[in-house]
Order: structure tokens, then C-alpha cells, then sequence
């Protein structure tokens, strides 16, 4: 059973007799909930949440679009991810801004920004992240992404998007 918490989110029901402290391991979702709050606990109580675990390095690359290119505000938002890569992971992090002003040649630029990450950061035991903040859409073929810069995109004659397909072709010829 289920109850909608003042927030609106869906909480399990307590009895309130019931002692949270007591798992009935006969129910699969306590005994579930039980694993998984002994593994979070003995993560966070190492601290291993602030190692890259057993990667060499790890890098992120952030895209995002230039705030006078897109109709979203994402700034800020990857400004402080990028702090949380570089500060508590001690990842190193790189913004790099899009702009829809030349978007006949976008689609090269993006591929020569994810090209050049991997080439440069690529390596035994490296995990490389890429990370978009944009609007999206479902491409024309099975796990293709559609990236763009507002929702009114589509209608453009040069609209500025990115075929996630031809970021892929890029990086396997890596």
C-alpha cells in the first residue's frame, strides 16, 4: 500500500505500529530496500564515493548551448556540474558552449569537439562522459538522438541540430 507524502511523492505506508528498524526478509521489497541501504551505507561510511573507483582518469565533456542560441537557461546548471566533477570527484571537466549562428556547420563542430575529447583523453582504464543539456528528440533510426537548440527548431531552414548517429560513426573511427 501507498500514500502521496504533502510533496506529492509516493511513500510506502506504514503501520503505525510498525518498527522500521525490523525487515520482513519474506517480503521482496524490504528485503530489496535492506540490500541496498547496507550497500549505500557502506559507501558513503568509506567515503568511496569521492574516488573514481578503478579508473585511471576520468574526463567529462559538457555541451550546451549559448544562451542566445537556445530558448533553455542551462548555464548555471552545467557551470555547477562541472564544479561537482572537478571539485568533490577531482574529474577533470570541460564546458564547451554551441551556437546556433552557424548551424549549416554545427553538426562539424560537434563532431570535431567529441572527436578531439576522445583522441585526447582516451586511454586504458579512462572513462570518458559526455554530458548534454538541450531539448531532444528521437532520431530517424533505432538509437539515434535528435539534439537542438529550442523547441522551435524543426521549423528552421538550417535548423541547429545534432545527429547523435554521426557523433557515433566519429568516435568508432577513432
Amino acid at each position: 500500500m501507498y500514500n502521496r507524502s504533502e510533496r506529492g511523492q509516493t511513500t510506502k505506508a506504514q503501520s503505525p505500529s510498525r518498527d522500521n528498524s525490523i525487515v520482513n526478509y519474506e517480503n521482496l521489497d524490504e528485503r530489496e530496500d535492506s540490500k541496498l541501504q547496507v550497500l549505500f551505507s557502506n559507501v558513503i561510511g568509506k567515503g568511496n564515493y569521492k574516488n573514481p573507483s578503478n579508473y585511471k582518469e576520468v574526463h567529462a565533456l559538457l555541451l550546451c548551448w549559448e544562451e542566445k542560441s537556445g530558448d533553455l537557461l542551462v548555464k548555471p546548471e552545467v557551470e555547477k556540474l562541472k564544479s561537482v566533477f572537478e571539485d568533490r570527484f577531482r574529474y577533470k571537466a570541460q564546458i564547451e558552449y554551441l551556437d546556433n549562428s552557424i548551424a549549416p556547420k554545427l553538426q562539424l563542430r560537434v563532431n570535431r569537439l567529441v572527436a578531439t575529447f576522445v583522441d585526447e583523453n582516451d586511454g586504458p582504464n579512462n572513462l570518458l562522459i559526455v554530458y548534454y543539456a538541450g531539448h531532444g528528440r528521437p532520431g530517424g533510426s533505432y538509437g539515434s538522438l535528435v539534439l537542438h537548440a529550442s523547441v522551435k527548431a524543426e521549423r528552421l531552414v538550417y535548423p541547429p541540430l545534432i545527429i547523435t548517429d554521426k557523433l557515433r560513426q566519429t568516435t568508432r573511427s577513432i
